[in-house]
């Protein structure tokens, strides 16, 4: 099973499809955001013990993540890290690459819009 956040508008299919092949080689497939946390996590079978713990929404959840996977004896792998937008400082500091996004789907931003 795969997990995703809908914060990293440029997570491109190929990434999650890599996440899924690298299961055959690992336990643990995560995405490191640039904050600290991860974008995606990918894992073989379910550990609950994983996520016990975590300090979630801290920038010390990808660390406290791969700690916990280090613990469980588990084979990780890490895709590239990727900004994600959580804030409007992130926004701004990603206008360049949100904007052609923004723009490809214009129509379909003003049909989804509250009148």
């Amino acid at each position: 099973v795969a997990i995703i956040g809908t914060d990293v508008p440029w997570l491109a299919r190929e990434s999650v499809l890599e996440a899924f092949a690298a299961l055959d080689r690992a336990d643990l497939v995560l995405g490191p955001s640039a904050d600290g946390g991860y974008y995606l996590l990918a894992i073989a079978r379910p550990r609950p013990e994983l996520f016990e713990g975590v300090a979630w929404g801290s920038a010390l959840v990808l660390a406290a993540t791969l700690q916990r996977a280090e613990a469980l004896d588990l084979r990780v792998k890490q895709l590239a890290t990727l900004p994600d937008i959580d804030t409007l400082e992130d926004v701004h500091a990603a206008w360049d690459r949100l904007r052609p996004l923004l723009t490809a789907h214009a129509d379909l931003l003003r049909r989804l819009a509250p009148s």
